[in-house]
């Protein structure tokens, strides 16, 4: 692969989420950070039961093995066609699932990435994460709770998280 990854990182060297990371830490306006990522809109989601996990939960990838933290959420996946089909390879049932943002823990990847995550593929971890746009999308870091809390402009987004 010519971006140096393996097919199984393919997902985190797809185009789509090459430009939200690079166009992330210019944008000022948090919210329009969050739409670039694969068509994420910045609608109002209300909270479905199989929506499993919630903005601000420290996750990790089971097969991947990376944490990091929930910064977004679709019922179903918003990204590309192409983007989908890349990081799923062929289960086209994933695309029918809610399919989560994650900020990648740095410790687990060297260079600042970011995932969208089929709900299937992830487990709660908790704990914290280093990740250099965490402060643009959490306040704090919450030890009762074990989660982060969510910025007001993101919570408004998610608020039922």
């Amino acid at each position: 692969m010519k971006d140096g990854g393996s097919s199984s990182w393919s997902c985190f060297y797809n185009p789509c989420v090459r430009r939200a990371v690079a166009v992330l830490p210019f944008s000022f306006h948090p919210p329009r950070k969050l739409s670039t990522i694969c068509r994420n809109s910045l609608e109002v989601r209300e909270r479905a039961p199989h929506v499993r996990w919630r903005v601000g939960q420290v996750v990790k990838h089971k097969v991947h093995g990376y944490r990091g933290v929930i910064i977004g959420w679709d019922l179903t996946a918003k990204a590309s066609k192409e983007f989908i089909e890349q990081i799923h390879k062929g289960n086209k049932e994933f695309a029918d699932k809610p399919n989560y943002a994650i900020l990648i823990d740095v410790r687990d990847r060297l260079i600042p990435q970011l995932g969208y995550v089929v709900q299937d593929n992830i487990e709660l971890h908790g704990g914290r994460i280093i990740q250099n746009l965490l402060n643009t999308y959490m306040e704090r870091y919450d030890e009762n709770d074990q989660k982060y809390v969510p910025k007001p402009w993101l919570k408004r987004i998610y608020p039922d998280d």
